[in-house]
């Protein structure tokens, strides 16, 4: 990545203005949980064409801008509140004033223009305001007493179009609603231009949910976290793409979803070759390769009755296979992000010896993809393919680091079945016919 931004530190609001000008868009989001938690937590923001990476607190407001880094202001709201904030019709603003006299209030929308500015002759004392008419953007509202100058950002969005209007409301004894500033959430900007994709993660305790989008306008976006337990009790993040919502990692379960443990051969390759029931492996039999990439199981584990995957889950089938893969062509990804490119560069990881996007991309520790100069992984969706390696129908292991190959959960005879790979030398999403007894990864989908 060629820069990476880190959340604000508590209390401070970083507001970008524009000493002159407009721009393309001004786009807000914001995040909120649902299913098995309705917190998020931390936000992951990936911008793929620019490969820049920004991370923020659930709470906070993402700010995409084409313009960033011409100035700032930053405020302690120690005396100051503004709430609601975010505002879908009027805001309170109430501060206090420790010296009687004259004290201006100004609002300034987010390329700088002022939009509200009075002048008020007040006394000492906590005052009450209201503000309205603010369609939806961000706003700067700053407060200069006889001793003090306060400022705070205010997020409206509020389709009206009315008017900017400030309104004294009189004297506030106390705050309607007391200010909790570890609860304030911050406006983070991140550089982007129109038709830019972002692949977005949220995380919540053990749960994770990401999707991947091209922004067009300002959206609260929903992640719903589900469960993805396996047998063993491991959590799995997921990612929707299109209708489809997969594992994010290699399946690494060694008993089924209803507790029944799988066959381990472990070196015994004649134990694995005569497998027909189900079994898995860690590649070369060490399971220091667990937490990278998952573990390899033949087909007659995919298709034991007792269940391979989480419940709520299943193995792909072939079809389901091409319909990931025809979601990505038809994005135009295998072909705009690299020449020549495919699908399968946009289902890799971006982890890789030497990658020339650099940054966390660039990495020779395991997860991570053998050097090529030109079929790199940008993960574009989140899929995060890696190269797990596989067992021969008779035992040997190979590839890690250089191939992953995953099995769908359709046969193509008695005695094969189809699968889908990627490979380090190449920009496709292969598709294979291999023999039941083979060892492959497995990602798990959900059901409909």
């Amino acid at each position: 990545m060629k820069n990476i931004l880190n959340k604000p530190a508590p209390l401070v609001i970083i507001l970008l203005l524009m000493s002159s000008g407009l721009y393309s868009q001004n786009y807000l989001i914001t995040f909120f949980g649902s299913g098995q938690s309705t917190a998020v937590e931390t936000v992951e923001v990936k911008n793929i064409e620019q490969q820049t990476t920004l991370i923020l607190s659930g709470t906070d407001t993402l700010l995409l801008t084409d313009v960033v880094g011409t100035g700032y202001f930053t405020a302690l709201n120690h005396d100051m509140i503004i709430y609601p904030n975010p505002a879908s019709l009027s805001s309170r603003l109430e501060f206090y004033n420790s010296l009687s006299g004259l004290t201006s209030i100004e609002v300034y929308d987010f390329t700088g223009r002022l939009l509200i500015n009075k002048s008020f002759d007040l006394s000492t004392g906590s005052h009450a305001f209201t503000i309205n008419g603010l369609k939806t953007t961000i706003y700067l509202v700053k407060v200069k007493t006889p001793e003090q100058t306060y400022s705070q950002r205010l997020i409206s969005t509020s389709i009206q179009s009315l008017a900017p209007e400030l309104k004294y409301e009189g004297l506030t004894h106390s705050h309607q609603q007391a200010p909790d500033f570890k609860s304030i959430s911050g406006i983070v900007a991140m550089q982007y231009n129109d038709g830019e994709r972002l692949v977005i993660k949220a995380i919540s305790g053990d749960y994770a949910h990401t999707k991947s989008m091209v922004p067009t306008q300002s959206q609260n976006i929903d992640f719903e976290f589900m469960d993805c337990i396996d047998g063993d009790g491991n959590y799995y993040g997921v990612v929707t793409i299109s209708d489809q919502c997969w594992m994010m990692e290699n399946l690494k379960t060694t008993q089924y979803s209803n507790g029944t443990p799988i066959e381990y051969p472990g070196n015994n390759n004649s134990a694995w070759e005569n497998n027909t029931t189900g079994a898995y492996a860690w590649y070369d039999n060490d399971i220091n390769w667990k937490d990278s990439y998952g573990a390899l199981y033949n087909w007659h584990a995919v298709n034991n009755t007792n269940g391979l995957c989480p419940y709520g889950w299943h193995v792909p089938s072939d079809a389901e296979w091409s319909q990931l893969i025809e979601y990505v062509v038809s994005s135009g990804y295998h072909n705009q992000l690299d020449n020549p490119n495919g699908a399968g560069n946009a289902l890799k990881s971006c982890r890789q010896v030497d990658s020339p996007l650099g940054g966390d991309c660039k990495t020779s520790n395991h997860p991570r993809w053998d050097f090529q100069p030109t079929h790199h992984g940008f993960d574009t969706f989140g899929f995060s393919g890696y190269p797990g390696g596989g067992r021969g129908s008779w035992g040997p292991f190979g590839y890690i680091g250089n191939s992953g190959s995953w099995w769908s959960s359709t046969e193509s005879s008695t005695s094969c079945a189809f699968s889908r790979g990627l490979d380090c030398n190449g920009g496709s999403v292969y598709s294979g016919d291999g023999d039941k007894g083979l060892g492959y990864s497995v990602r798990c989908v959900m059901n409909n």
